[in-house]
């Protein structure tokens, strides 16, 4: 386990856990971190800077619903804020693979994201990000951040093909117009609002799973 106090210790921290974990035969590690003072980009580059190449990661952010003030991850058996954990496993034989389907669909005009730091968004187009996330949102605004989670963010590179990344937004600010999300959001990339339904979410995660099994090769 290692601490996270701000975003800005996200990369570091990931690089204090990849020493604790790493040793001869680590295969993968589980990853649980606090989900409001983290940026999961920089943590997990932080970690694959540290660890051989073909480890598997996976893991979260971990949550409070839609209040957005408080999370807490196990650490030494006591749910704590500002932490991160992880747990490695080990073995020669041990064979492990993993699978990832968020079930997402994009909708909406595309977006270019034109001012950002890290994973704060605060222009889209060259007008301030917030004000356009609330227009998108219409009477749901009213219940920002909570209602975020409803509509999260797809980006990618302009000139890719290949599936869009999704961002979560964490945290809003009022007075600078942004959003924070779990993840970075470069400037450059295009970006669109995104939704699913109850039905989407359950068939991404049968998804998942069959990714996850048809990489394994037979014993």
């Amino acid at each position: 386990t290692t601490a996270v106090e701000t975003p800005d210790d996200s990369r570091a921290a990931g690089e204090r856990l990849a020493r604790q974990l790493s040793g001869p035969g680590l295969r993968a590690v589980f990853l649980l971190s606090d989900g409001l003072n983290v940026n999961g980009t920089s943590l997990v580059s932080g970690l694959t800077s540290q660890l051989p190449a073909g480890i598997t990661i996976t893991g979260g952010l971990a949550g409070d619903g839609s209040d957005f003030k408080h999370t807490w991850v196990l650490s030494d058996g006591v749910p704590q804020p500002h932490r991160i954990a992880a747990v490695g496993l080990y073995g020669e034989r041990l064979r492990v693979s993993s699978g990832c389907n968020g079930g997402w669909l994009d909708f909406g005009p595309q977006r270019r994201i034109t001012r950002s730091e890290g994973n704060v968004l605060f222009e889209l187009d060259g007008k301030p990000a917030l004000d356009l996330y609330k227009e998108y949102l219409g009477s749901l605004a009213a219940g920002l951040p909570g209602s975020a989670l409803l509509f999260p963010l797809a980006i990618r590179r302009p000139d890719s093909s290949g599936k869009p990344v999704v961002r979560t937004v964490l945290a809003i600010d009022e007075q600078r117009h942004s959003l924070t999300f779990a993840g970075d959001v470069p400037e450059g990339f295009e970006a669109r609002l995104m939704r699913t339904t109850d039905e989407g979410l359950i068939d991404s995660a049968a998804a998942a799973v069959a990714q996850a099994c048809s990489a394994m090769s037979p014993a």
